[in-house]
Order: C-alpha cells, then sequence, then structure tokens
C-alpha cells in the first residue's frame, strides 16, 4: 500500500500528533479548517483561565478550573480520535502534500505550546496556588521538617484571617525567603506573655496538657512540653520548653495592640521560632497565602507502614476517638506484618495489652476489622487548620517553593 499510495496517510501519526497539539492531526490529514479552530479553541483556555483568576471566588475559581481541565483533556482526546478516524478514511486515497505539510510546520506548531504551556503554570503559581517545602521544626508538631504544604494565592489581597489560621509571609529582615507562622491576634487586639502565657486582649488562652497517650512523635521531645491551645474557635497543638515555663521572666512580653492591618504571628514550637515576639507584626500586605492543607506530610521514623499517628497528623484529626480508632488500626495492621505489637497505652490509656491474636484463620476478620476502624476514623474526623513555612532558633527561618 505504501508503495502504491506513498503519501498516504497514517492513522498513528495523526493520532499523535494531535495529542501533542489539538487540532495538528487534521492539519496533517488536510482538514485545514478544522484543525485550526481545535487549535484556536485549545489556546483560548489561558485568557479564559485568567478572567476566572481575577473575577472568581475560590469556590468558584476551583470548579471552574476543574471544569476547563476535563473540558481540555476531553477536547484533546476527542482530537486525537477524531484525526485518526480521518487518517483512516483516506487509507485507499493518495494523498497530495500541502505546503504547511512539512515537518518544519508541525515542530513549530508543537513549540508554541512550551511557552503557553510555561506561562499558564506559572501564572497559576502566582495567583491560585503554591506548593512550599518546610525545612526547620519551628511549627512543630503541626508541621515538621520534611512536610510539604499547598497555600492559597488567591485574591489575598481582600483575604480576611482568623486567629489560629496558618499563613505563609515575606521575611521582614529578608525579602526573598518566606516563613510560615500562626496568626494568634488581629487587628485592635493586645497581646501580652506573662509567666509563659500567651494573653489575648487581657485574657490567657486556654491550655491543657496533651496526655502521653495521645501523642505523636513529634509532640514527644524531650524537655518540651505538648499542649492543646484554644484560641477562638481554633484549637491547636503547640510545643513549651520546660525550662522556658520556668524562666518566665525571660519569655515575659510587654502588652502590645495590633495596628490596624497587621497581625501577631507565632510558631507552634514556642522554644525554637522566630516569630512576631523578634521581628514584630506582620503587614496584610506582606503575607504570600494561606495554608490550604499538609498534602505531602514527611512520614516520621522509619517504619514500612505508615503509622497511625502519620495518619492523624495528615488529616488534621482532633477527637481522641477518632484517634483511637486510627491507633487501633494501626495495631491490627503491625500484627499483619508481624511488627511489634504497640502497647495499650496509645488505645485507651490503660496498662492492659490489646487483645488481638494474629492466627491464619483470624486474619480475613482482622483485615476487615482494620478497614472498618480507619473507615470510621475518616467518616468522623474534624479537620484542623494546616501549617506552612518555615523557621527556628538553630537555623534562619526559611521556606522553599517546591
Amino acid at each position: 500500500m505504501s508503495n502504491e499510495f506513498p503519501y498516504v496517510r497514517k492513522p498513528s501519526i495523526a493520532y499523535w500528533l494531535s495529542t501533542l497539539c489539538c487540532g495538528l492531526g487534521q492539519i496533517y490529514c488536510g482538514r485545514v479548517g478544522r484543525g485550526l479552530i481545535l487549535y484556536c479553541v485549545s489556546m483560548m483556555f489561558w485568557p479564559i483561565v485568567a478572567i476566572i483568576v481575577f473575577l472568581g471566588d475560590f469556590r468558584f475559581v476551583m470548579f471552574s478550573l476543574g471544569v476547563l481541565l476535563l473540558a481540555g483533556i476531553g477536547i484533546c482526546i476527542w482530537s486525537a480520535r477524531d484525526a485518526k478516524a480521518i487518517a483512516r478514511s483516506m487509507a485507499a486515497i493518495e494523498y497530495e502534500p500541502q505546503e504547511y505539510n512539512r515537518p518544519i510546520v508541525y515542530w513549530l506548531m508543537i513549540l508554541t505550546l512550551l511557552p503557553y504551556a510555561i506561562g499558564l503554570a506559572l501564572f497559576l503559581q502566582a495567583n491560585t496556588f503554591s506548593a512550599f517545602y518546610l525545612p526547620t521544626a519551628s511549627m512543630s508538631p503541626s508541621l515538621i521538617p520534611g512536610d510539604r504544604v499547598l497555600v492559597n494565592r488567591l485574591r489575598i489581597e481582600t483575604m480576611s484571617f482568623s486567629r489560629g489560621d496558618l499563613v505563609v509571609f515575606r521575611n521582614p529582615a529578608g525579602r526573598r525567603q518566606n516563613f510560615i507562622k500562626r496568626i494568634v491576634a488581629l487587628a485592635g487586639d493586645t497581646v501580652e506573655v506573662r509567666d509563659g502565657h500567651l494573653l489575648i486582649n487581657g485574657r490567657p488562652l486556654d491550655r491543657e496538657v496533651i496526655p502521653v497517650a495521645d501523642q505523636t512523635p513529634a509532640m514527644s521531645v524531650d524537655g518540651k512540653i505538648a499542649y492543646y491551645e484554644s484560641n477562638g474557635e481554633r484549637r491547636y497543638t503547640i510545643l513549651v520548653d520546660d525550662a522556658q515555663e520556668a524562666k518566665s521572666n525571660v519569655t515575659a512580653m510587654n502588652k502590645l495592640t495590633v495596628p490596624i492591618g497587621s497581625y501577631f504571628v507565632l510558631g507552634d514550637n514556642r522554644g525554637l521560632s522566630r516569630d512576631s515576639r523578634e521581628f514584630g507584626f506582620i503587614p496584610h500586605a506582606d503575607i504570600v497565602g494561606h495554608v490550604l492543607v499538609n498534602f505531602w506530610p514527611a512520614i516520621p521514623g522509619t517504619d514500612s507502614v505508615k503509622s497511625a499517628e502519620y495518619l492523624v497528623r495528615l488529616v488534621g484529626i482532633e477527637h481522641n476517638g477518632v484517634a483511637n480508632s486510627f491507633v487501633k488500626a494501626k495495631v491490627i495492621t503491625k500484627r499483619i506484618c508481624r511488627y511489634h505489637v504497640l502497647k495499650s497505652s496509645c488505645l485507651s490509656g490503660t496498662s492492659a495489652r490489646p487483645s488481638i491474636s494474629l492466627n491464619k484463620r483470624a486474619l480475613p476478620a482482622q483485615l476487615g476489622q482494620c478497614l472498618i476502624l480507619l473507615s470510621r476514623g475518616l467518616m468522623t474526623f474534624k479537620p484542623t487548620a494546616y501549617p506552612v513555612v518555615y523557621s527556628g532558633a538553630e537555623d534562619p527561618d526559611f521556606s522553599t517553593s517546591t
């Protein structure tokens, strides 16, 4: 066939050309009009995305970008299949190449998509969402070194924040660095540190020591005490140095009033954080974005089975009963994988060992029980705010975009 019709259109080439560049397979088959229409439609995504980002709110932008992504994939798939079908229909027809049927034309059309795609990606990163990597422990136990967080930068100029929100902002001492801290006081609030306690508007924030049974590896640090701290409607975990509590005169801070358009921020690891106690209030204009989620948590320890503490931290679980579901599931999983069984104190706070045995007959039941416990935890968890950025006493506050 190739000897009889040397210029026959090959379906595989048409398919891949339209996959790489929407409409190019149609042009390869001589359907220039259809190919250019598909090409122009694909190039319209950039201005549509820009309009959506600048005019829409967060939910609208998320929904619209999802719809556009699905539409773009659908158009690309349809274009590739259509080009392949056209080439098959021309299998018995000798095609006379036109001026545009040259490899240089195909390459130029494909290469025009590179700056287009790169520009769109940079635009979305600068105006919608960015990923950041956390190298230090200033936000431990909420965030630990190695965590990667997703930050919302959409309409940050008009975004309003609440106490307890995690934000990324520019380092006041080095504008090319980013920090991540938790907002503890808003404009007009008074802030004071007395006897090692944080006072907002003259009232100390409620604290309660986290029981050992509920602590994750990031909370179990020598010389530090892990607390639940409540601020407004938010509750989060903090670490306070033992010595710091004893030497309250060293950590005391006189009462200050947060100016309009600014925030007072602290790291959750209070004894290992450079924050507003050192560099003062953070203007709203210096905030880069609001932390949405810890999308790639660092796995604590070297255990090949992801620990229940890691799962708890991944979904931001606060409720002790839900956390216990994950810990129980961890115990079952470790038994199945022939790991050492954790003490029952991780499950219920008692000293008895869990009454879970492993044998071949019980294995299916234990797997089922493990899935039920994990499902129960995921269905009833209460999400908390996630953190993002870097700082510590031993290292300069440092946050890198990934």
